[in-house]
């Protein structure tokens, strides 16, 4: 479980974080909005502080959205009827 982990916050997470301390250049950050950990970070911090860039905002939203439906109708569902029966 600890390498599942580990497997998602590399490619995920990392750039992230590092995109937060200015590591990352801010030119590059429209290819980090395909992580969902950035563009969930990119809405927080933009409803905290305020500073609003409509488009990332909505492409954020959207990309957030359509990744849940995928996951849930693909993934999480089929598993949830298959292992339900069981108990």
């Amino acid at each position: 479980m600890l390498g599942i982990l580990m497997a998602y916050l590399f490619p995920f997470t990392i750039p992230t974080i590092l995109f937060s301390f200015g590591v990352i250049h801010e030119k590059y950050e429209w290819i980090l909005m395909f992580s969902p950990s950035h563009s969930s970070n990119h809405l927080i911090t933009s409803s905290i502080i305020g500073n609003y860039d409509l488009l990332k905002i909505i492409t954020s939203c959207i990309y957030l959205t359509l990744l849940s439906i995928i996951l849930f109708n693909y993934f999480i569902y089929p598993k949830l009827k298959k292992n339900a029966l069981r108990g």
